[in-house]
């Protein structure tokens, strides 16, 4: 197994050790901070969850991203069990929790990092060459104009990869949202639409 910039690798190029790592990271600073708050604030708990805990589990999740179920729910759990130890949430369902948190999943937070890299790539603020990346489409009937060609692949296992697991969400995005000026319209218009990605994951809210 390989460390590289705070990724761990398998020979296999699979991500169960990384997961597991960040996730009992993540779960022992979330615990630290239900222990030593003294506020039982749910705000001041949720922001500290905001600051010190998530940037534990999505730290590069654009080159982790999961793909497994076990993984998705290990990464997942950690807020699921910080959420029902918040004061007057324990009794509600996770769902109703980050609605009343005004919280999104965190597979969905990952979708959203994956299409704003997208965007980014697309409109040259990164130093990569999108058609590297990908091939555009010439014809178009509807949609916007940056549709990208699904590739055929030779293994499933490729499926997975940045720059192909990105192009479903990213080909059903509306115009006005690929069109966006800069990378923060883009998040904004994106974050309006999400629900055109919510019934393609494994947790919806």
């Amino acid at each position: 197994m390989q460390n590289d910039l705070g990724i761990k690798m398998c020979s296999d190029l699979k991500f169960h050790e990384h997961i597991g790592f960040i996730v009992r990271k993540a779960d022992t600073r979330a615990g630290i901070i239900l222990k030593s708050f003294i506020s039982r604030d749910i705000c001041t708990l949720k922001r500290a969850f905001e600051v010190y805990v998530r940037p534990i589990l999505e730290t590069n999740s654009e080159i982790f991203n999961p793909c497994y179920c076990l993984d998705i729910d290990r990464l997942e759990s950690c807020q699921r069990r910080f959420t029902k130890r918040l004061p007057g949430l324990a009794d509600m369902t996770y769902a109703e929790r980050l609605k009343a948190l005004a919280w999104d999943t965190l597979e969905l937070r990952r979708v959203v990092k994956d299409l704003v890299l997208v965007y980014k790539i697309v409109n040259g603020y990164v130093d990569i060459n999108p058609e590297t990346l990908f091939e555009f489409r010439l014809d178009r009937t509807r949609g916007h104009a940056r549709k990208i060609v699904v590739p055929l692949l030779r293994k499933t296992s490729s499926q997975h990869f940045f720059a192909y697991r990105v192009i479903k969400m990213w080909n059903r995005l509306p115009m006005d949202v690929v069109n966006a000026k800069n990378p923060v319209f883009f998040r904004e218009k994106l974050m309006k639409v999400k629900c055109l990605f919510t019934t393609m994951l494994r947790y919806s809210i």
